[in-house]
């Protein structure tokens, strides 16, 4: 039978659920106030963010990355397209509420507090989304010769990431290195952005269905279905060509 701890964090999850927190789940967001995470390592020589391609569909189903990140076919691509590309003006204010934003996203842990005592072990290792302004600024840490390497599990160090402002024109991102610490042993492994984001994309049926509820489509237009190769398969993945 299950603890009484753990249904009751499980009655915080459907409470989450049923409010439309979805996407809060699938990365570690920065938040209005200060986020203390961790970088974590990706290997020696790699770069630590990876740029993706993303949509926000709202709070229900929260920030999606999307297949064109790999130059693969999404449904949400393109039926933002479609509607982009319409003549008609009502498309284009449709196309507008979902228009493709790039992103950065890394590898991290995270804190549940400032001061880096107590660790969110329910998520674990996730990763977080970050603006490309945001971003820049872990780069200028990491090649600043008196910070160095933050995702060094012996010598590297926590991150603060403090956001002001909640909307798109007021808000602003800093960041406060924190003092070296060893990175928690369970997490002293190589991690692999790339591969992570790949785990992140949603296959294209389920993209679909999601993009159709968003819009309120009936699911009527073929235009939409993925397209198949003579042996009646989707077409293969393509390799994405760079990172940044």
């Amino acid at each position: 039978m299950p603890s009484k701890k753990f249904l009751e964090k499980m009655k915080q999850r459907s409470a989450d659920l049923a409010k439309g927190a979805k996407g809060s789940y699938d990365f570690f967001m920065v938040k209005e106030g200060i986020t203390r995470m961790r970088p974590l390592p990706v290997g020696e020589d790699v770069e630590f963010g990876f740029e993706v391609t993303t949509f926000f569909l709202g709070k229900k189903h929260g920030t999606i990355i999307s297949a064109a990140t790999f130059g693969e076919k999404c449904p949400i691509m393109n039926r933002y397209n479609k509607l982009k590309d319409s003549k008609d003006e009502s498309d284009n204010k449709l196309a507008a509420r979902f228009k493709p934003s790039p992103k950065i996203v890394m590898p991290h842990i995270k804190y549940k507090d400032e001061n880096g005592k107590e660790l969110d072990t329910d998520n674990g290792a996730k990763l977080a989304l970050l603006s490309k302004g945001c971003y820049q600024q872990t780069v200028d840490l990491f090649i600043d010769p008196e910070q160095g390497d933050f995702t060094d599990p012996i010598e590297g160090y926590d991150l603060k990431y403090k956001r002001t402002g909640k909307g798109k024109q007021d808000t602003v991102y800093t960041l406060t290195p924190c003092k070296p610490t060893k990175l928690p042993k369970e997490f002293r492994k190589i991690y692999d952005p790339e591969t992570m984001v790949r785990e992140m994309i949603k296959p294209y049926d389920e993209a679909l269905a999601i993009i159709r509820e968003f819009i309120k489509d009936p699911g009527e237009d073929s235009d939409d279905e993925p397209k198949k190769d003579k042996k009646g398969t989707n077409s293969k993945k393509k390799k994405r060509k760079s990172n940044l």
